[in-house]
């Protein structure tokens, strides 16, 4: 299977996006599109020069393009210690003098602290936990919190914000470190890169453009970048008629640039000099970049790697600290959600990063290497138990021979079920693989099909709850559908109520693309066997001997939260069962002993499909 990548920033962390990266190639998936911003589109410059994540870094031996300490390339010939500290003094003593002439206003600082103060009074009164308490000693504490904060504020203010403002705009060149060394190390990686070679061009790499590479490479790349002097977002890649020429260490170093840490980048763009910062200022996860997608067009899954610390952000803001806190990372990432909303196929994969933090650029080798195998670990256990990605053409065989031996063992129960009283014939089947491909708009679609090559219905996108895969997928049982007199049998005779049933059957603006002469679906509910094990549905040691199978409760799965990874859909357009007069034995299909085969089915499907899935990775 070909998947589009997505890395996102995360600077001294993207480690964490080789380990993740290693386990993609493991399980046998191919990109062809990557995008990134920031420390994440370092790592998709790497890919799209044809880097493998070995080559990139190797935790085994330490060795790699990319060093686990960053420090090393932004600061190539090492960085001494003594022209760092009197670096540091000049930046900020001089300042400090500037400022300390500044705040002799007094009164200025008296009406700052005084606005401050009557700012805190009126958020605190009312705010302190103490109910039980008389409200003379609530503003009395709230006076006090008032004062001591409007004085820290109101000097932080006044004598820091100068030192930062002037020591960025007259000392820093808008950042402390230039990016001259990771200029010179990006020269050096794209000429020993694999697709570079291979090409066996002479364009000199510090000029090799986005159009160039993608020519040479293949990969279509995209990085993102925060252009200040327009105030937006910039995409570079080949397709952006104004970046194609730009020459990628310029894209590069234009998405790494953390403002006041880094200098910004200054390009030169149609005649024009525009001033580039760190792209995640904007969008640090571009999956949004994939979310073209037209009717009828065979899904393209995403791989979305984000890292994270699983830091606890709480609820209540009752402190300035928390204030600004939450305020920063609300305005940096809180519309991620939405910026990536209709990116079909779209499969986030969460990486914890543990205490590495995004400025630890003088991370050390074990510390790299337990981030790197953290990552490897966690990436790889999510492409196990995601069941919409296989590689190649795999899946679909694994979905041919689990239908048809499915179909096999329901027209042998019906034989000993009924005798000779009736006719069975065996039918043309057709089958399908439906999975979920954008959880926040909560939208299905089917990923892999069995005998529908030719109808068009394979191509449709099922809505919350609709359609019997939909409700399947969504209330964790098996169905059998009968779409000619629209009705229905689910596990124990039970009954839809009237808007349940009408969702069973898809809106009638796609219900004209299904295939029109359906006797029979059945839907089949497939879950995770570590899942099903973990809370007690399935017994492993029963699973261990091959001569016994087990059945699925959909109740207790349902009671125990456990929510299904796909649908396996049967349907027929027969219905393969007649009596001797040729009418349609219809109670087969609507007893007990077919529910408790269904969820048998079920069993078997979760435990086949999730040790396919771990085969994968073997």
């Amino acid at each position: 299977m070909i998947c589009n990548a997505v890395f996102e920033g995360g600077g001294a962390k993207g480690i964490a996006h080789i380990g993740a990266l290693k386990a993609i190639e493991k399980y046998q998936l191919k990109i062809d599109r990557v995008a990134g911003t920031s420390a994440g589109a370092m790592i998709a410059t790497l890919i799209a020069l044809g880097y493998s994540a070995d080559k990139i870094y190797d935790p085994e031996t330490g060795n790699g393009v990319l060093p686990p300490k960053i420090s090393k390339i932004i600061f190539p010939r090492g960085i001494s210690l003594l022209p760092a500290v009197i670096r540091i003094l000049i930046t900020l003593l001089v300042p400090l003098f500037a400022a300390i002439l500044i705040v002799g206003i007094y009164p200025l600082l008296y009406l700052f602290s005084l606005f401050i103060f009557s700012c805190l009074m009126f958020i605190g009164v009312g705010k302190i936990k103490t109910p039980d308490k008389p409200l003379i000693l609530k503003v009395t504490v709230s006076i006090f919190r008032a004062f001591f904060g409007a004085v820290i504020i109101a000097l932080s203010c006044i004598i820091l914000a100068p030192i930062v403002i002037v020591a960025t705009f007259t000392m820093w060149n808008f950042g402390i470190l230039s990016t001259k060394g990771v200029e010179n190390w990006l020269v050096g990686v794209i000429e020993r890169s694999p697709c570079y070679k291979r090409a066996n061009i002479t364009i000199p790499a510090r000029d090799l453009t986005f159009k160039q590479l993608q020519k040479i490479s293949k990969f279509h790349l995209t990085l993102i970048t925060s252009d200040l002097g327009r105030k937006r977002l910039t995409v570079f890649d080949h397709e952006n008629e104004n970046t194609r020429d730009i020459s990628v260490i310029d894209g590069v170093i234009a998405s790494i640039a953390i403002p006041l840490i880094f200098k910004c980048k200054k390009i030169l763009i149609g005649g024009q000099e525009y001033t580039f910062v760190d792209g995640g200022m904007l969008s640090n996860f571009p999956a949004w970049s994939y979310r073209k997608s037209l009717l009828f067009d065979d899904l393209k899954h995403t791989l979305g790697i984000q890292l994270s610390n699983n830091e606890v952000f709480k609820a209540e803001i009752n402190n300035p600290i928390s204030y600004f806190k939450n305020l920063t990372h609300t305005a940096l990432w809180g519309a991620s959600p939405i910026e990536n909303i209709s990116v079909k196929g779209l499969n986030v994969i969460k990486i914890n990063t543990g205490k590495v933090k995004t400025l630890d650029f003088f991370m050390n080798d074990h510390k790299a290497q337990t981030l790197y195998q953290s990552s490897y670990d966690q990436t790889l256990s999510s492409l196990i138990e995601n069941f919409s990605l296989f590689p190649g053409d795999s899946a679909r065989y694994w979905l041919q021979e689990m239908s048809n031996s499915l179909h096999e063992t329901y027209l042998d129960f019906i034989r000993q079920y009924i005798g000779d009283k009736v006719k069975v014939s065996k039918t043309r089947l057709r089958a399908c693989l439906i999975a979920c491909i954008d959880e926040q708009l909560q939208t299905s679609k089917i990923i892999y099909h069995y005998n529908m090559e030719r109808d068009i219905d394979r191509h449709i996108e099922f809505d919350f709850l609709e359609g019997v895969a939909g409700v399947s997928l969504q209330e964790g049982f098996s169905i059998m559908l009968f779409p000619e007199d629209r009705s229905y049998r689910i596990p124990n005779g039970k009954n839809f109520d009237k808007n349940r049933i009408n969702l069973l059957f898809i809106e009638s603006n796609r219900r004209e693309l299904v295939k029109s002469d359906l006797k029979i679906i059945m839907t089949i509910p497939i879950f995770s066997k570590a899942e099903l094990i973990a809370h007690g549905i399935l017994d492993a040691e029963v699973l261990d001997d091959n001569e016994y199978v087990q059945n699925i409760d959909f109740d207790k799965a349902k009671a125990m939260g456990l929510v299904p990874k796909a649908v396996l859909s049967i349907d027929f357009d027969d219905y393969f069962v007649y009596d001797l007069s040729g009418e349609v034995v219809r109670n087969v299909y609507t007893n007990s002993l077919n529910d408790s085969l269904l969820s048998i089915f079920s069993g078997l499907a979760s435990v086949a499909l999730s040790d396919f899935s771990a085969s994968v990775a073997d």
